[in-house]
């Protein structure tokens, strides 16, 4: 829900809402190359907000291509 980091967008990465039985749902599958990058970066104090500019394009296409298959 975009209201949970409306005051931090660049902390949030928008995904559609998961409802439990959805078994074709594979918006965090889609995000885990970002997110084990992320997480696994040897750099100290990671700025997730640069990281997540720095993956917007994929995000967004990944996004995008989830919600066409609802």
């Amino acid at each position: 829900m975009p209201q949970n980091f409306k005051l931090q967008k660049e902390n949030g990465i928008f995904i559609k809402t998961f409802y439990g039985d959805d078994v074709n749902d594979t918006a965090l599958i889609d995000l885990l190359p970002i997110l084990i990058d992320i997480g696994s970066s040897n750099k100290e104090n990671v700025d997730v907000r640069y990281e997540l500019k720095k993956y917007s394009n994929y995000i967004i296409k990944k996004i995008t291509t989830n919600f066409d298959k609802c």
